[in-house]
């Protein structure tokens, strides 16, 4: 069954739309449906959007009024002044990046083309039409979603996917990569995660847009910064996954990198759940402080999503293990001995990423 799905921006865009034409034909304009039209195109996505249009539209339709109306008094009302003008027009507002209002503009020049002359009646006639249609878009794009839960979800499920990632690379090295699935499955897991950093700088965007007054500019910020680095533990996320494609057998070094990655995996899962952020060390020092000081003992969960700083302290000594552990005695050993301290430096990296994000502060 045909469904239509009538959001926000197009209740909007309708509305705003009657209102213009309502109000450009209470001022007795002539062809007042054309503020409707320049209504219904200034409603952007974003208010940043709407504003430069409008800025452009006015701008625009000025140059297009008096300069349309002075080539054609000197030369005549012809075709052939018509298209000279336009042939120097269209680069013109090419060249001043004021694209957004060409259409409009083309409009108010057949208009003094078709009146064959100017007035001021009809200068003021034809700049009220775009003023009435710019204002209404204005005052209507005013009114934006909140992104902020938005994004806050966004941020949840970039924290989760991140984490079930990981809890996979682990349960894989501690079996030897023999468990069940393949690396198809990893693969699909970081697409996902891709689209979802998409879909959540996107909209991130949109929201940095619809702030025009910067009301939110520290949040935006942070949750810019947040993206970023959540984007390059992205990529060292990748080359986990590569690595895993040399790793064909255990060791009993396996166990202790793979129990290493859970404790990672478990940083990210503790800031998903319950939704709230991870901010560092520093959070995570003083919720334990917090918990001591009531006489709780962390539960296992607690223990397993440490600060970072903990992490770094636990990477370093299991760094000395394998630099003090025996030499392999063969060539599959050595391999996988590589494999597997290669991967632990690639975790070691997210890990420092995680550390700068509690520097930074996290967005939402």
């Amino acid at each position: 069954m045909f469904k239509v799905r009538i959001g926000y921006r197009t209740i909007k865009t309708a509305v705003g739309t009657g209102v213009a034409v309502w109000l450009a034909r209470a001022l007795e304009l002539d062809s007042y449906t054309l503020a409707g039209i320049i209504t219904m195109l200034g409603i952007q996505p974003t208010l940043k959007r709407s504003i430069s249009g409008a800025v452009a539209r006015v701008f625009l339709g000025f140059i297009a009024v008096v300069g349309s109306g002075l080539l054609f008094t000197v030369i005549g009302y012809h075709i052939p002044a018509l298209i000279l003008f336009f042939l120097f027009f269209i680069p013109l507002s090419v060249w001043l990046k004021l694209g957004e209002g060409l259409v409009i503009a083309a409009v108010l020049i057949l208009h003094v083309f078709t009146y064959e002359q100017l007035t001021w009646e009809i200068f003021v006639n034809e700049m009220l039409l775009v003023i009435v249609g710019c204002f209404v878009a204005l005052t209507f794009n005013v009114f934006m979603p909140d992104m902020s839960g938005k994004l806050q979800g966004y941020q949840q499920k970039i924290e989760a996917m991140y984490a079930a990632i990981l809890r996979q690379v682990a349960d894989r090295v501690r079996t030897g990569n023999r468990g069940e699935g393949d690396a198809n499955d990893l693969t699909a897991e970081l697409e996902s995660a891709r689209e979802l950093l998409r879909d959540a700088k996107r909209v991130a965007q949109l929201d940095k847009e619809n702030d025009f007054f910067l009301r939110k500019r520290n949040c935006q910020e942070d949750y810019c910064d947040y993206l970023d680095i959540r984007r390059q533990q992205f990529y060292e996320l990748e080359r986990m996954v590569n690595i895993l494609q040399t790793i064909h057998d255990s060791v009993p070094n396996s166990e202790l990198v793979a129990a290493f990655i859970d404790k990672v995996a478990a940083r990210a899962e503790a800031a998903a759940d319950g939704g709230r952020s991870v901010r560092g060390a520093e959070s995570s020092a003083a919720d334990e402080e917090r918990l001591t000081s009531k006489g709780k003992s962390p539960t296992k969960d607690e223990e397993l999503s440490a600060p970072c700083g903990e992490l770094m302290e636990a990477f370093a000594d299991l760094y000395d293990h394998f630099r003090q552990g025996e030499l392999p005695v063969t060539r599959e050993e050595f391999e996988l001995r590589s494999s597997l301290f290669h991967l632990l430096r690639v975790t070691s990296h997210y890990l420092r990423w995680e550390h700068l994000l509690g520097e930074t502060g996290e967005g939402a």
